[in-house]
């Protein structure tokens, strides 16, 4: 989501993701916190898999969208500093290149004075992601825009976090094993082995990292390593039992989301963590 402010770490850059100087990440959906709106923007139906689902719904395809499916689609994400005639930029180098709009919403944030934008368009012509990044990129440098441009069928890679409850780690890998969740599992990583059988039976490589109070750091790194390696987008917490870090949570800023079993804040738990940047 989009991280719009001061101070906070630019994250590294997910493939097709072309860094400008404005501040912030490209938004895939204008609005408030990932779960708030993964939650009201999901496909029908509950749990872990609508949360997540929202999530990777609003970031490649747009709610209630079937163009994972037709090749020709092309979703373009954005955040600049806000001012006049972006939308008509916008506009306007999609029609010159031969592109039609199927859907756009755009918000302006009046307290970070930032422009988020996120268009779904067909190309009338064949033509290569490749070349429409190229062609943008004027467009982008001249507002100082932080974009992307992928394929509508591109699906976000994502690693899964998990201790030893797993319901919602099984029902993510069979939503995903079906088709009904749009995502590629790069892993499934988790500090204990109860689960190594269930992940292997889906095809999807497990990965043990043991957290000890002397070992977290290192635990950390090796996570993080992981993340950089497989080109990850999304980590998602399914029932992971350990607190992350300060300084995780600001490397992995806008890319992590926690699946919580329960509704926040009225059932917090008995020993809830204070906020910190994994709550902002």
């Amino acid at each position: 989501m989009a991280g719009g402010g001061a101070g906070r770490p630019r994250r590294p850059c997910a493939a097709g993701h072309q860094r400008r100087r404005g501040p912030g990440c490209a938004a895939p959906h204008p609005g408030g916190a990932v779960d708030h709106d993964a939650g009201r923007l999901a496909a029908p139906g509950s749990g872990p898999a609508a949360v997540l689902s929202g999530v990777a719904g609003v970031r490649r395809y747009g709610v209630m969208s079937e163009s994972h499916s037709v090749p020709d689609q092309y979703i373009l994400t954005l955040s600049c500093p806000d001012k006049q005639g972006i939308v008509h930029a916008v506009s306007s180098f999609l029609f010159m290149t031969g592109c039609n709009i199927e859907d756009s919403q755009q918000f302006g944030d009046r307290d970070t004075k930032l422009f988020f934008m996120r268009v779904h368009f067909r190309a009338v012509s064949p033509v290569k992601v490749e070349d429409l990044r190229a062609s943008f990129a004027a467009v982008g440098d001249s507002f100082g825009m932080d974009w992307q441009i992928h394929r509508a069928d591109q699906k976000m890679r994502v690693v899964l976090m998990v201790s030893k409850f797993g319901h919602c780690l099984n029902d993510l890998l069979f939503r995903s094993r079906i088709g009904a969740l749009p995502v590629e599992i790069a892993a499934v990583v988790s500090n204990h082995t109860d689960f190594q059988e269930l992940v292997g039976s889906y095809g999807v490589p497990f990965r043990h990292i043991p957290v000890t109070k002397d070992t977290k750091a290192q635990a950390e790194a090796e996570l993080l390593e992981l993340v950089r390696a497989e080109n990850v987008e999304l980590v998602v917490l399914a029932r992971y039992m350990q607190v992350l870090s300060d300084d995780l949570c600001k490397q992995l800023s806008g890319r992590i989301i926690n699946i919580h079993h329960s509704f926040l804040p009225s059932f917090k738990g008995a020993k809830p963590v204070p906020p910190g940047p994994c709550a902002r």
